[in-house]
């Protein structure tokens, strides 16, 4: 396969999972499982397919046009870019942690990466809220979301994490032999 066929092949992936990405989030509150103010969401499971397919550059651009495309429907303002960032770290971490870990798809290698990028994105989002919290006055205090929300957030990261690890685990092998990069 020459590098054009190649290339073409990861640009179909990456707007076909930043797609996937799109509805999921948007349905996310339908096909998550809602726990108070939080939920487990299934939404990054494309990124991570692209990051692992494509590695880290192809999973932050999937990350990045995902995203994007899903905070036009809160229209952009000065927060865009930091709710983005998150979903663009997702497809780099996981893509870098893979190439690392020789591209093995074990469930423990898996497990790595998806874990480590989940904790980034939990971080850049109340990353988010504070900045939120701090230039529009809207949400809560410094106090709750570093105190009383961060550590129920991180546990339900690591968890939809570990969750979405054991369904890549099932899928990464099918997927192999259809996508062939």
């Amino acid at each position: 396969m020459s590098k054009t066929q190649k290339r073409l092949k990861l640009i179909c992936l990456s707007a076909m999972m930043a797609a996937i990405f799109v509805v999921l989030d948007y349905f996310s509150d339908a096909v998550s499982l809602p726990l108070g103010n939080h939920k487990i969401s299934f939404n990054g499971l494309p990124i991570l397919i692209v990051s692992i397919f494509g590695g880290p550059v192809w999973g932050a651009v999937t990350g990045l046009v995902g995203s994007f495309i899903s905070q036009l429907r809160w229209g952009l303002e000065a927060m865009t870019a930091l709710w983005i960032l998150p979903e663009v770290a997702r497809g780099f971490l996981m893509g870098i942690i893979f190439v690392a870990l020789k591209r093995r798809t074990k469930p423990w290698s898996l497990g790595i990466g998806v874990v480590t990028s989940s904790v980034a994105v939990t971080l850049l989002n109340t990353l988010a809220l504070i900045v939120n919290y701090y230039v529009y006055g809207v949400g809560k205090g410094l106090y709750v979301l570093l105190v009383v929300e961060l550590p129920t957030r991180l546990l339900l990261g690591i968890l939809t994490a570990v969750l979405m690890t054991i369904v890549l685990s099932i899928i990464t092998p099918p997927l192999k032999k259809v996508i062939k990069l």
